[in-house]
């Protein structure tokens, strides 16, 4: 069991948050603040900031909702000695918490998957985009907004893991053009928007230790993710999206990812790619590959070029993998509403309209 301080007394709310969600797995030891001088606190010690480096702890808890005031307490206590990595902001507690709404995939899986036939992975072009109930199939949908390959490789894993996937014949990968240059894990926005928390049971945070700031996010999911995710219980629910793209005439630039290259990422995910193809198939279920639309009319001339870079790099690692793994059957949707805003909530998503469309097109072309 370990051992945690709470650093930070007058925040009353913060640090009974903090006693109310920490994980069982901790255990409070005792209280600590730079303005506050007690024999203790809730029938725990209270131990001056000066003494800290004489206790024995693997954590503290900075309870103070503000950045600049946690940033001066991480100051002031590297002054006394206490090694930077014991000292920990719980995230998760300390904003409008986003993980309160984010689905835990995981427990998804347990609560509600019923062997169906048909998978679907990706990320929000799939999760918003299709309309699982109107497909021809059932399906049993594991993508979620920002789920990079390495982590629908791991949902796939733990389903195979737990004997789920007996009746499964056919997977649908809706991946777009700049997937396999995408690690979940790297990007610091999927921390800060709670959507890493969707795989949270899974206890992998891969190459967290490379984004700065995202060590404070992985030890709250760890300290806290437990029961919060008990009490919240979120699920998943679609959102109407009724309204057309409108871009006023001007030409658009796509999103960061489109322009990156990130060639170790790349290299990490064309094996990845691979090694789930190989899976899939010695496990007698097709892979079928689905690239989402892109409304390329609305999309500036950089975005262009940038599009049909990253669009010869993903069939230079799907025809690498069918090398490996056997011919893969591919879909390619990019460019099939390229000029209709009216099916697009924004350059890369579609609204209610084009979902319903979409779904149309893999009912008939695929299913």
């Amino acid at each position: 069991m370990k051992k945690v301080v709470i650093y930070g007394v007058k925040n009353s709310e913060l640090r009974k948050d903090i006693e109310f969600f920490l994980d069982d797995n901790y255990k409070i030891v005792g209280y600590s603040d730079t303005y506050f001088m007690s024999s203790g606190i809730d029938g725990m010690p209270f131990i001056p900031p000066c003494q800290l480096c004489h206790w024995e702890f693997d954590y503290i808890l900075l309870a103070a909702q503000q950045k600049a005031a946690r940033m001066e307490i991480r100051q002031s206590l590297l002054s006394y000695g206490i090694p930077i990595e014991k000292v920990i902001e719980p995230m998760i507690l300390l904003r409008k918490n986003a993980e309160k709404c984010t689905l835990d995939l995981i427990e998804d899986i347990r609560c509600h998957y019923r062997g169906e036939c048909g998978l679907i992975f990706g990320l929000s072009y799939s999760r918003k985009g299709i309309c699982k109930k109107e497909l021809k199939m059932p399906f049993y949908d594991c993508s979620l907004p920002g789920l990079d390959l390495y982590y629908n490789l791991r949902v796939y894993t733990y389903m195979v893991e737990k004997g789920l996937l007996a009746n499964l014949k056919l997977v649908l990968f809706v991946f777009p053009y700049n997937y396999f240059v995408y690690d979940m894990s790297k990007s610091f926005a999927q921390y800060e928007s709670g959507q890493i928390f969707a795989i949270r049971q899974l206890n992998d945070w891969h190459h967290y230790e490379q984004v700065e700031g995202a060590k404070d996010y992985v030890e709250s999911y760890r300290m806290f993710g437990k029961k919060i995710a008990r009490q919240y219980c979120s699920c998943w629910y679609d959102v109407e999206s009724p309204y057309p793209y409108r871009d006023n005439g001007r030409k658009m630039p796509l999103e960061n990812l489109w322009f990156a290259e990130y060639e170790e990422t790349a290299i990490e995910n064309e094996m990845l790619f691979s090694e789930f193809c190989l899976k899939l198939k010695r496990g007698g279920v097709n892979p079928v590959l689905v690239i989402p639309p892109v409304y390329l009319e609305g999309i500036d001339q950089a975005s262009y070029n940038a599009f049909l870079e990253k669009k010869e790099h993903f069939y230079h690692v799907v025809h690498k993998t069918e090398k490996k793994a056997g011919k893969l059957k591919v879909f390619d949707y990019a460019d099939r509403f390229a000029n209709q805003p009216d099916f697009f909530r924004d350059l890369t998503h579609l609204n209610t309209m084009g979902r319903e469309k979409f779904t149309n097109l893999i009912n008939t072309e695929i299913l």
